[in-house]
């Protein structure tokens, strides 16, 4: 586009001067022959030496020539300028392109970032759920056995409760072998329960009539250590 503008210019300049030395030279052609004579025999009688007469448009000539070459000079020295503004342009377009791409490469990075960011929280989520299900089912399960516990206890202890009443009914010379074939079975623990579980006189005179002295001294140990229910034993017959 100014290259363009350029030659426009430039055509226009030289159309005008064309037209004005056109105009100038009909001009001169129009002058009567006359003039022509007079100049001819002006001329003869001159002077070698001496300058020819002074023609004004012949100098208005030159001065436009001037003109023209002044003003090609001027349009070329702002080509060189409009040149030198658009390769800095170029340059500035150039780095601002370099710039956004590197906007866009970070924008790109960082949304990969948030992205992956998001997916290790997701998956965080997805853990933290899958422990809280596994903590309330393992909390479900101790509820359950202790539950199983509980109700174990109970039928242990009202199964103690019974055969203490029933040790506790019979004559200690009776109860005092079967006592101590269950401390040899291995159930000390649950022949103490008995213990515990009748009448302390009653008690005593079971571990009395034991033969083995052993077997009474561990029980009557265990027995010390032992806390007795408050539950009252029954009376005697």
């Amino acid at each position: 586009m100014r290259n363009l503008i350029l030659m426009i210019g430039v055509v226009l300049v030289v159309f005008a001067a064309s037209a004005t030395v056109s105009y100038m030279w009909q001009k001169k052609q129009q002058k009567p022959e006359e003039s022509t004579t007079e100049e001819a025999t002006e001329a003869k009688t001159t002077p070698s030496g001496l300058q020819p007469p002074y023609d004004p448009e012949a100098e208005k000539s030159a001065q436009l020539s001037t003109r023209l070459r002044n003003q090609q000079e001027a349009l070329r020295a702002r080509e060189q300028r409009l040149l030198a503004r658009e390769k800095h342009l170029e340059i500035i377009l150039k780095d601002i392109q370099k710039e956004r791409q590197a906007i866009q490469d970070f924008r790109k990075k960082a949304e990969e970032a948030m992205a992956l960011a998001e997916k290790k929280v997701a998956d965080l989520e997805r853990q933290a759920k899958e422990l809280e299900a596994r903590r309330q089912a393992i909390e479900q399960e101790i509820r359950e056995k202790q539950a199983k516990i509980t109700e174990f206890e109970n039928l242990e202890n009202d199964r103690i409760k019974q055969m203490a009443s029933i040790y506790d009914a019979m004559a200690a010379e009776d109860a005092a072998p079967l006592l101590e074939a269950m401390v040899e079975s291995g159930n000390l623990e649950t022949a103490v329960k008995i213990l515990s579980r009748m009448r302390e006189r009653q008690a005593a005179k079971l571990l009395s009539a034991m033969q083995s002295k052993v077997t009474a001294a561990q029980l009557l140990e265990k027995l010390k250590g032992l806390k007795r229910p408050e539950t009252p034993a029954l009376p005697t017959p």
